[in-house]
């Protein structure tokens, strides 16, 4: 709901003289706020299957407001992300989340932006809202919900060589040996379809090998289902994945879970933001460069130089952490957009190994300022669709995490 602002002429130059001055951090109220949810694969998906969800195309008259507005997200399902939700210890949402909606249904996906006008020194909101507006999309969900205690245990398909996946299997399913356990994968054209596992006798956990080094490029359908002695089907899971390249990645991890640079093994050993006037006190002691030390400014033209001073070297670059994707925002709003320059500047370069968006090793610490993991999920969605070559990492602490999905755990911190 817009709240009207009135103000005589006197009292209208007052307001712009504290704005420009940066008097209190003051943002003028009345302008207009219009919400939009961008929704990707799209709204119609299937059980299981990721979606991202993003506000960054709504629009504010001031700019630097939105940045550092709350998002907050109900998915329809009896999840959201919200301020203070679900526990005390829970922050903002961001401008983008990742979502899972795991049974069948039409589900109205509502997000709410909330803009404020004054902020603390590091820019956190205070007070009320100056200006509040939601909008809907309804998610068309297709497919059956897994049998309770079924799930897949698995990374991104992008950028691997190959993985182990993990099965759970409902303690009803295991007491009965005559179960079984068959997976299969499907894809387009002359793979057609392949049985990974057909197994009997099931414990609590399964596991089987994911090779994806010599598939061709194409869309897969991994495809888990229990079945009873008749081959009559108890429950299924499916997983959908798309592989943009023949062969392996530039560079990805196996599944031993060590990263790989043209399907090699490498150990990185680097120093974290390494000064940029350091860069030749060092030769033989790393062979990587992780994060943009001290620039004059961040920007996709800098994470290049970056790139290519590593390059100068023999070594390889993970980054580019802070950048002008953050900017004055707060990170929980970081611009995907500008995430998209930093791809298009170094996703082809030979030196280029991990993609990593927090300038900050211990986000999440600091608990008004903290990132929900479904944001970091989003950011890592939005990355592996732009280039599925290079793996995605985050740096965060992670205990602070906790009480995020368990208010008990609050008192870990204590």
């Amino acid at each position: 709901m817009k709240k009207a602002f009135y103000a005589k002429p006197v009292l209208i130059m007052l307001i712009a003289a504290m704005i420009m001055s940066g008097f209190g951090n003051v943002v003028a109220a009345g302008e207009e706020l219009v919400p939009a949810i961008e929704v990707r694969p799209g709204v119609d998906v299937q059980v299981g299957e990721a979606v991202f969800f993003s506000g960054g195309n709504t629009t504010y008259t001031d700019q630097s407001a939105l940045e550092k507005a709350r998002f907050e997200w109900d998915f329809g399902d009896g999840y959201s992300l919200k301020y203070g939700f679900p526990s005390s210890n829970s922050t903002y949402s961001g401008m983008a989340a990742t979502h899972y909606f795991m049974e069948p249904g039409e589900f109205t996906v509502t997000m709410t932006v909330y803009v404020y006008g004054t902020f603390t020194s590091d820019g956190t909101p205070t007070g009320d809202p100056i200006l509040t507006e939601s909008t809907s999309v309804v998610v068309n969900v297709t497919g059956e919900a897994p049998m309770q205690g079924f799930e897949l245990l698995y990374a991104p398909f992008e950028a691997r060589l190959a993985q182990f996946i993990t099965v759970k299997i409902p303690e009803g399913i295991a007491s009965d040996s005559t179960n079984r356990l068959v997976v299969t994968l499907t894809g387009d054209g002359a793979y057609g379809s392949n049985i990974l596992l057909d197994k009997a006798a099931l414990a609590a956990e399964e596991k089987f090998l994911l090779e994806q080094r010599d598939l061709p490029a194409g869309n897969y359908q991994l495809i888990a289902q229990l079945k009873d002695s008749d081959g009559d089907v108890l429950s299924l899971w499916k997983e959908k994945f798309t592989k943009a390249y023949d062969g392996i990645p530039a560079v990805g991890i196996n599944e031993w879970n060590a990263i790989c640079v043209d399907g090699d093994p490498t150990f990185i050993t680097s120093a974290y933001t390494l000064h940029y006037g350091r860069f030749n006190d060092y030769s033989t002691e790393f062979n990587a460069l992780y994060q943009m030390g001290t620039y004059s400014n961040y920007t996709p033209a800098s994470w290049l130089s970056f790139v290519d001073t590593a390059a100068s070297k023999g070594w390889t670059a993970i980054g580019p952490g802070k950048g002008s994707h953050i900017g004055d925002r707060h990170q929980r709003n970081t611009s995907l957009a500008e995430m998209q320059n930093y791809i298009n500047a170094a996703k082809n370069h030979n030196s280029m190994q991990i993609w990593d968006w927090t300038n900050n090793h211990y986000t999440g610490s600091d608990i008004p300022r903290r990132v929900s993991p479904p944001v970091f999920a989003a950011w890592t969605y939005a990355t592996r669709e732009a280039d599925p070559e290079h793996p995605v990492m985050t740096t965060l602490d992670g205990i602070k995490y906790l009480p995020h999905y368990d208010a008990s755990a609050a008192s870990i911190l204590l």
